[in-house]
C-alpha cells in the first residue's frame, strides 16, 4: 500500500480507479456515445425538419471533436469510417436554403444510418478496446503536457471505460481494466490471478512472495495485461433479494408476478427451518436457502437487521431472478425491475420502502456467510466542524451591510425555491440535473434581462461566461496546490526525504492550521511545487498551469479554447434539455458531459439574483456590474495583468 511506484503507472491506477462513468471536465462527449446518439437520430421516425438543424449541428461538431481527441491507435481503426458520417452530415444531411441558412435535407438521413452502423458495427470488437488501452498507456507514459494536457488524458480514460462498457464488463475491483493495471505493477500475486483469468496453467501447490517481482519481461506483462482486458463477462442466471418495509403478503404462501416474489418475513423465517414445509408452502421455492448453514442460523439467536431471516411483522422479503445477465450487473438490474413493479402497481404513500442491503446468489461457492445484509439503512454522516461557514458567512454579510427584512425574505422565496429544486436533484439522475439547471436558468433570464429577449443560452454567454472562465481557472489553480500541499506527498514511501520547502509553502498558504488554504496565495507556488513533484503524477497539471500563466499570450490562448468548449457544452446543453421537453433522441452520456457544467451555470445564475436582492440592488444592475467585472478581469488577464484578477478585480 505504501509502495510507490513509477509516476505513469501511479497516473494510470488514478485515472482507471475512479468509478465515474466521465472524468473529462472539458465537456468533450466519448466516441461510443455521441456515435451511440447519432445511430438513434437516424432511427427516430419523426420527420426532420428546419428545426432540428441546431441538433445535426451539434452531433457533427462532438463528433468532429471526439476524433480530434482520441489516441493515435484508436484513430487509426475508426478515424476514417467516423469522418465519413461527419462528412455525410455535413456535406449532404445539412444544406443551405437560398436566403443561406442551413436546413436538414430528410432524405439523406438513411444515407448517414448507413455510415454511423459501419461505425457501430466495429466499437465492441477487442482491437479497438488494445488500440484505447495503448493510447491511455502511452498518454501516461508520456509527460509533455502540450500533447497530452491533464483533461486529454481523462478523456482517454473516458473512452477507454466507454468501450468496456459496450462490452457488459465489470468496472469494480476485480474488472478486466483493474487486472490489466495490476498485472503492469508486474507483482507476482498480479500475475498469478491474471494468468489463472486467462486460463494459463498456473502452479498453486508452491509457496511465493506475493509482493515478489513476477519474473517477466516488460513486453510480456504488457502481454498479459491486454489478454485480461479483452476478456468478456460470463452471464447466467441470478438470484436477488431485498427487504421491503412497511409491507403485508396477504397470502399464507407468497406472491409471484413475473420475475419477482414476495414473501411474507414471519412466514418465510419459519419455513427456511423445515425444508420440506417450505417445499409445500411455497410457490416458488428459494432453495438457495433451503441450506444446513441458513438452518443453524434460523433456529439461533443471531438473526437480526444484519444477517438472517427475521421473524418480525410488517416486513416483506422480496426475491427477483435475472436470467442471462453478467454477476456484477445483476444487482442493478433486480432493483431496477423491482424498483418498476412497485411503481406500476398502485402503493399507498410510505408503503413497501425498499431497505439497504441485499443477498445474492449466482450458483457459485460464497466467501463468508450467504446471509449478510447489511444495514438497513446508512449510518449518520460524520460532521466536522471544520465544514461549518455559518458563523463567518453571517458576520461577512452583516460587516457589508447585507442583512434584509422581512420583506426581502419574501422577495427571495421563488428563487430560493428553484435552488432547492436545482440541489435536491440527485447527481446520478444528469438528464433531471439538466432539466433543473435549465429552468433555474431560463428564470434568471426574465429576471436579470426581461427587455434583452434572450434565449436561455444567450443569457449565460452574455451574463456567466466570463465569470465561469475566470473562477474556473482559479479554482483549478487553487485545487492542484491544495492537492499538492494537502493531500499528497512527492514520495509516500517508507524512509522519504523530508521536504522542507513544501512545509514552508503548507505552513503560509493553510488557514487556521489546515487543511483549508488560501487560495489567493496559490498562484505564486505553483513553479517551486512542480519542481518538488517532478517525479509524481500531478506534475502534468503544475507543469499545465505553469505554462499557461507564464504569458498573456499563453493565458489568451487557454482562455479562448476554454471559450469553445463553453459554446460546444450550452449546444450539447440545448440539444439535450431540447429533447427531455418535447422528446426524441436523448443520450444519457450527453447529458453526464455536461451535467456539472449545467449545475454550475444554474447556482451562478441563481446567486446572482440572491446576491442582488440581499444587497438591496435592482437585479438587472447587480448582474451586468457583476458581469462587467468578471469582463474586465479577464481582459486584464489576458492582457498581460496582474494574475491576482483570478481572484478578485485588481486593476
Amino acid at each position: 500500500m505504501f509502495d510507490q511506484q513509477d509516476r505513469w503507472l501511479e497516473e494510470l491506477m488514478l485515472y482507471t480507479g475512479r468509478k465515474e462513468l466521465i472524468t473529462c471536465t472539458a465537456g468533450r462527449m466519448p466516441l461510443t456515445a455521441i456515435v451511440a446518439e447519432i445511430a438513434e437520430a437516424c432511427s427516430d421516425p419523426r420527420v426532420h425538419d428546419r428545426q432540428r438543424t441546431y441538433d445535426w449541428q451539434s452531433m457533427a461538431s462532438d463528433l468532429k471533436a471526439a476524433l480530434g481527441w482520441i489516441g493515435p491507435e484508436l484513430s487509426a481503426l475508426v478515424d476514417s469510417t467516423s469522418r465519413a458520417v461527419h462528412t455525410t452530415i455535413t456535406a449532404d444531411l445539412l444544406v443551405s436554403t437560398k436566403n443561406g441558412a442551413l436546413a436538414v435535407d430528410d432524405s439523406q438521413r438513411p444515407a448517414v444510418a448507413a455510415k454511423i452502423a459501419a461505425v457501430t458495427g466495429i466499437l465492441s470488437g477487442d482491437l479497438l478496446l488494445v488500440a484505447a488501452w495503448r493510447d491511455l498507456v502511452t498518454a501516461c507514459r508520456d509527460i509533455d503536457h502540450t500533447l497530452y494536457p491533464r483533461e486529454r488524458v481523462a478523456y482517454l480514460r473516458d473512452t477507454l471505460i466507454a468501450l468496456s462498457e459496450l462490452r457488459n464488463q465489470d468496472r469494480q475491483h476485480w474488472s478486466p481494466v483493474s487486472i490489466a493495471v495490476r498485472v503492469l505493477r508486474g507483482t507476482e500475486a498480479a500475475v498469478r490471478y491474471a494468468r489463472a483469468t486467462v486460463g494459463d496453467t498456473v502452479d498453486t501447490a508452491t509457496l511465493f512472495d506475493p509482493t515478489a517481482a513476477a519474473d517477466m519481461s516488460e513486453a510480456e506483462l504488457f502481454d498479459l495485461a491486454e489478454r485480461c482486458l479483452v476478456q468478456r463477462p460470463s452471464t447466467g442466471t441470478c438470484v436477488v433479494w431485498f427487504r421491503l418495509r412497511p409491507a403485508f403478503v396477504k397470502s399464507l404462501s407468497c406472491v409471484t408476478f413475473g420475475a419477482v416474489t414476495f414473501y411474507d418475513a414471519q412466514t418465510l423465517a419459519s419455513a427456511l427451518i423445515d425444508h420440506e414445509r417450505a417445499r409445500e408452502l411455497f410457490e416458488v421455492v428459494p432453495e438457495e436457502l433451503l441450506t444446513e448453514e441458513i438452518r443453524e442460523l434460523q433456529r439461533s439467536s443471531e438473526v437480526d437487521e444484519v444477517q438472517g431471516f427475521e421473524h418480525v411483522p410488517q416486513l416483506v422479503y422480496a426475491r427477483v431472478t435475472v436470467r442471462e445477465i453478467e454477476g456484477h450487473r445483476a444487482k442493478e438490474t433486480a432493483r431496477m425491475y423491482l424498483d418498476t413493479v412497485l411503481a406500476v402497481v398502485d402503493i399507498a404513500p410510505g408503503m413497501w420502502q425498499v431497505l439497504d442491503g441485499t443477498l445474492f446468489f449466482d450458483g457459485s461457492p460464497s466467501h463468508g456467510s450467504a446471509v449478510e445484509w447489511g444495514l438497513k439503512a446508512p449510518l449518520p454522516a460524520a460532521v466536522f466542524s471544520e465544514n461549518d461557514t455559518v458563523t463567518q458567512t453571517l458576520r461577512e454579510l452583516t460587516a457589508a451591510g447585507h442583512t434584509f427584512t422581512v420583506e426581502t425574505a419574501r422577495r427571495l422565496q421563488p428563487v430560493l425555491r428553484l435552488q432547492a429544486a436545482l440541489l435536491s436533484v440527485p447527481r446520478s439522475d444528469p438528464e433531471a440535473v439538466v432539466m433543473a439547471a435549465v429552468r433555474a436558468i431560463e428564470h434568471c433570464n426574465t429576471w436579470i434581462a426581461p427587455l434583452e429577449k434572450y434565449r436561455w443560452y444567450g443569457f449565460v454567454e452574455q451574463y456567466l461566461f466570463d465569470e465561469y472562465l475566470v473562477t474556473g481557472f482559479a479554482n483549478r489553480v487553487a485545487g492542484e496546490v491544495f492537492s499538492a500541499v494537502v493531500q499528497y506527498l512527492p514520495d509516500r514511501s517508507p524512509g522519504a526525504p523530508a521536504q522542507p520547502t513544501l512545509r514552508a509553502i503548507r505552513d503560509e498558504i493553510t488557514v487556521g492550521g489546515g487543511p483549508a488554504i488560501d487560495s489567493s496565495k496559490a498562484l505564486e507556488h505553483v513553479s517551486a511545487l512542480k519542481e518538488i513533484y517532478a517525479e509524481h503524477w500531478l506534475v502534468r497539471q503544475l507543469k499545465e498551469t505553469d505554462d499557461t500563466v507564464s504569458s498573456s499570450a499563453a493565458l489568451r490562448a487557454a482562455f479562448d479554447s476554454e471559450r469553445q468548449q463553453l459554446d460546444a457544452r450550452v449546444k450539447r446543453l440545448t440539444r439535450s434539455r431540447n429533447s427531455a421537453i418535447h422528446g426524441g433522441t436523448l443520450s444519457v452520456v450527453a447529458c453526464e458531459t455536461v451535467a456539472d457544467f449545467a449545475l454550475i451555470m444554474g447556482r451562478k445564475a441563481l446567486n446572482t439574483v440572491i446576491r442582488a436582492l440581499v444587497a438591496g440592488e435592482p437585479v438587472g444592475r447587480y448582474a451586468s456590474g457583476q458581469r462587467n467585472e468578471f469582463l474586465q478581469r479577464a481582459e486584464i488577464l489576458t492582457q498581460g495583468g496582474d494574475l491576482g484578477n483570478l481572484f478578485r478585480l485588481t486593476p
